[in-house]
């Protein structure tokens, strides 16, 4: 019992040196994973799809919910908590990935599409739709 105490004491310590040393910090990061081969965060409300190409399927997947015959039928929880989504230089939508993209993203209020790569994306249909 002492050892445990004595145990817990030093990883306490420890921690809270870790913690004030410049450039550290105890703070939980935000998930981080990939979209296809696109690394994307979430992080208070925003959606942050990084440098990498993705898929409709791989998409929907992630942000959707479908019915039997697997037609998308609305947003998931994850995407139907997100506000605002950015896309940094090097994401590129492929397949006919935007058809239906945001399709029933209610809280959804900012998209920067301005450095989404779209150049192979040749079916739109249903872009944003709530």
């Amino acid at each position: 019992m002492k050892t445990e105490k004595r145990f817990l004491s030093i990883l306490l310590s420890l921690a809270l040196v870790l913690g004030l040393m410049p450039g550290m910090s105890l703070t939980a990061y935000a998930d981080e994973t990939k979209v296809g081969t696109a690394t994307y965060t979430i992080s208070d409300g925003v959606l942050t799809v990084g440098s990498g190409s993705f898929t409709k399927e791989e998409w929907r997947a992630l942000f959707l919910t479908t019915g039997s015959n697997g037609s998308p039928t609305g947003a998931n929880d994850i995407a139907k908590a997100i506000t605002k989504v950015v896309f940094e230089q090097g994401a590129t939508a492929t397949n006919n990935a935007t058809a239906g993209m945001f399709f029933g993203w209610t809280a959804l209020k900012e998209a920067d599409l301005s450095k989404l790569n779209t150049s192979g994306v040749t079916e739109r249909t249903y872009f944003i739709k709530n």
